[in-house]
């Protein structure tokens, strides 16, 4: 509800006053740089409706969306969201994993498995595919999403 707030107020703005067509995805990127960013007397034209009857609250958290810190910190987020979203983080979609291992059993002649390496082969490929085999020697990098994985590395030291 916040972060909506945020961008539908800029889409708001654009579209009411000057009269021009703003997506959801154009606001996002505005709203990353206090120079594409709208000022804050435009953000309290438009406060959200949840918040209409109490502007003092609006206000403060407009200012807290154009503090400088802000900006580098959705700038940050967004980054991390990118990095993340790299390479599948599991392949077995929406299945949960017992279903992804009743897939991986009747592809790989019933080979009984456990729900660890389960986990691991769901981390590793598809179900379906013959080359996915587990095997301790492959290593943790063969079993994870290396940009998560990266990014979980990156962030542990912080």
């Amino acid at each position: 509800m916040y972060s909506e707030a945020h961008i539908q107020c800029v889409i708001s703005y654009h579209h009411e006053v000057l009269g021009q067509k703003v997506t959801k995805k154009q606001a996002r990127e505005m709203i990353m740089l206090s120079d594409t960013d709208i000022t804050r007397e435009q953000y309290m034209q438009f406060p959200a409706d949840w918040c209409k009857s109490h502007t003092d609250c609006w206000a403060q958290i407009v200012d807290s969306w154009q503090r400088p810190e802000a900006y580098v910190e959705r700038r940050r987020r967004r980054e991390n969201r990118l990095a993340a979203t790299r390479g599948a983080s599991h392949h077995q979609g929406s299945v949960p994993l017992p279903g992804y291992m009743d897939t991986y059993r009747k592809t790989h002649g019933n080979v009984p498995i456990s729900e660890y390496v389960g986990y691991a082969l769901a981390n590793k490929g598809r179900a379906s595919d013959p080359n996915n085999v587990y095997n301790p020697q492959d290593g943790p990098d063969a079993y994870t999403n290396t940009a998560a994985y990266e990014k979980m590395s990156a962030t542990a030291g912080t």
